[in-house]
């Protein structure tokens, strides 16, 4: 499918994709840049992963840094844009917003604009809505809103959802499609992505501790002080807003925590009418497609690639 006058998700930009299936054969022992940057990218997600579950060890901080300084290095010789911050734990962050957007422009040839949006605990709802706000009024001056699609992973998904409501909410046209990856749109008491899957997953290392049931308060420190039945906060209580969502794709794995709240919040979207798939990988963890070297992660671009072109993009 060629690229469409008008549309963000099918217009080309540079061919990068062969980093992903491998780039040309290295010849003799000669090792391809490709090669060596999908190593060093591979490496950074072992590490990244580590820090998830060490988030206090200075050391892994520290060969974290010194690996995304190496990708950094390594994407500019293949001529990628790779963003640098100063602040090492910061990075865990800025790495998998490049784990989430270079696959899909890269296999699909597709523009996607990744978003540096203002995260807790520094700063508070509804900063983060506010910042893809202000950027999708920059990309409505140039894009028809049903040609313009928003994806985000685990936080990112969290927010994608969170900015639909956002935008009713303020009067913004609706985006043509979303994807809430490894994420749901509910919210409640306990825990931010909560349900079984809480518990469920927990001896396969993927659980997460939930709160008090007694607490009153959404969770994270992004969201104090707010009501978690809030639409702006939590867009699946509210079926009014629910059913104004657009096409819908929500990526799950039967590992990972956010399990329970996209099966719901798929149950949800589709109990309003809303154009919503739901895809579930067996055996997978929270975020498993940052890691380009699993199979099931070539099948979720396939997936992601798929949902856009379908929707985007039709006149």
């Amino acid at each position: 499918m060629g690229p469409r006058e008008g549309n963000l998700v099918w217009l080309r930009g540079g061919d990068a994709s062969h980093w992903l299936r491998g780039g040309d054969a290295s010849h003799g022992s000669e090792v391809s840049p490709t090669h060596e940057f999908e190593r060093a990218l591979s490496d950074l997600r072992v590490c990244r992963a580590a820090l998830i579950h060490e988030p206090e060890n200075e050391e892994l901080h520290d060969d974290f840094a010194d690996k995304l300084a190496h990708v950094a290095r390594l994407s500019g010789e293949l001529g990628l844009n790779a963003h640098m911050r100063k602040d090492a734990r910061h990075q865990v962050l800025e790495t998998a917003r490049w784990l989430e957007s270079m696959p899909i422009a890269s296999l699909g040839r597709i523009k996607v604009v990744s978003i540096d949006y203002r995260q807790g605990p520094k700063y508070h709802h509804p900063a983060a809505s506010e910042d893809v706000a202000a950027v999708y009024r920059e990309l409505l001056k140039a894009y028809r809103p049903e040609n313009v699609g928003i994806y985000g992973c685990s936080a990112g998904g969290m927010l994608t959802g969170m900015s639909v409501a956002w935008f009713q909410r303020h009067d913004l046209p609706r985006p043509g499609a979303i994807g809430i990856l490894c994420a749901g749109a509910a919210g409640g008491v306990g825990a931010a992505f909560g349900g079984d899957a809480n518990f469920t997953t927990m001896p396969l290392g993927e659980g997460r501790v939930a709160p008090a049931a007694s607490s009153s308060q959404a969770p994270m420190g992004y969201f104090a002080g707010t009501d978690p039945n809030d639409p702006l906060v939590a867009p699946a209580s509210s079926p009014e807003v629910l059913a104004k969502f657009p096409p819908t794709l929500i990526v799950t794995a039967t590992r990972g925590f956010e399990l329970s709240n996209a099966v719901y919040t798929h149950t949800q979207l589709v109990k309003q009418g809303v154009d919503a798939d739901l895809h579930v990988w067996e055996g997978m963890f929270h975020g498993f497609f940052y890691n380009p070297d699993v199979p099931e992660s070539r099948d979720c671009y396939d997936v992601i690639i798929r949902f856009f072109a379908n929707r985007l993009g039709k006149r």
